[in-house]
């Protein structure tokens, strides 16, 4: 009698011990999931905020000339953007903006008579809506 409830007893023990390290795992891997997705969300917002600082610069020195030091300085900042980390964080939609946001930029550098500084500020705040947008969409997921 006392060997069956010893062999039960060993069973049981090392059920619980199983159990309890499936458990840990699990919560180990769920709060690794979420540190990713909570940093992966943050240098997505500074991203966005960086692009949105050199966007609203081009857009304050647009008026003034294509010469100003800020609109040059600024648009190099967006390029180095949009050619660079911008594309480990946007989404389809910001993509999108950004394409035709850099393709008007150029268009207005070749040509500043040929596009309107308004069509510029208004895809510019085109842009950030996406940008927001896409932020809303990436904590969403986190929640899950």
């Amino acid at each position: 009698m006392f060997k069956n409830s010893d062999l039960i007893f060993k069973i049981a023990s090392g059920l619980i011990a199983v159990i309890s390290i499936g458990i840990g795992l699990y919560e180990y891997q769920s709060s690794n999931n979420r540190e990713f997705r909570s940093n992966y969300f943050k240098q997505q917002n500074q991203t966005y905020e960086q692009l949105l600082e050199d966007l609203g610069l081009i857009s304050a020195s647009i008026g003034d000339s294509l010469k100003t030091d800020d609109f040059k300085k600024s648009v190099t900042d967006f390029e180095k953007l949009y050619f660079g980390k911008l594309n480990l964080y946007q989404n389809q939609a910001v993509e999108n903006e950004c394409d035709t946001l850099y393709q008007i930029i150029n268009k207005f550098k070749e040509n500043h008579n040929l596009v309107y500084v308004d069509s510029i500020q208004s895809r510019i705040y085109d842009l950030a809506q996406e940008c927001k947008g896409s932020l809303k969409d990436t904590y969403e997921i986190g929640k899950e």
